[in-house]
């Protein structure tokens, strides 16, 4: 037998040798890592990962909670790599790790490896008019809407900002 000492102090994350059996020396047998210092790996494709630095905002969603939480870029990788899409499309990606801001017991139950859904916040607007894109449209050259004006739909000329995909 021989004691093997892990380098960090931790949880067992993942069994990475699952039997007994003769291994090389230097051979990973398992991953050990703190719940308590989780982060948030995405990986963003080349040409959207050029619009965040460190610092930047995100929302996480969709991880199981009922509300979601507020994180911050870390770091983003300075090298991409190649990812081959769900369609067969090969895309330059990079990877950003973001912290979760929030303090840890609102997010005791997130896991190593746990899926979840990241919005980040690239531009921010207070008092900003938000108006759906299906409810603009092209008038001699110009953005317009339809508001509401004593009772009745009327036309009225808008100077666009920014454009998100969701709301």
């Amino acid at each position: 037998c021989v004691a093997v000492v892990a380098p960090v102090a931790g949880s067992v994350l993942k069994l990475l040798v699952k039997s007994e059996h003769v291994v090389q020396a230097g051979t990973p047998l398992l991953d050990v890592g703190n719940l308590k210092e989780l982060e948030i790996v995405v990986d963003l494709l080349s040409e959207d990962a050029v619009a965040i630095a460190p610092g930047t905002l995100a929302r996480i969603e969709g991880w199981g909670g009922k509300n979601a939480l507020n994180a911050r870029l870390r770091r983003k990788d300075p090298a991409g790599f190649t990812k081959v899409s769900a369609l067969g499309i090969e895309e330059q990606r990079v990877n950003a790790v973001f912290d979760i801001t929030d303090a840890p017991q609102l997010w005791q139950k997130l896991g190593h490896s746990f899926r979840v859904t990241v919005r980040i916040i690239t531009s921010f607007k207070e008092n900003a008019l938000r108006v759906p894109l299906g409810a603009l449209f092209r008038k001699a050259g110009q953005w317009a809407v339809y508001v509401k004006k004593d009772g009745s739909a009327v036309m009225a000329p808008v100077t666009l900002g920014e454009f998100s995909q969701t709301f």
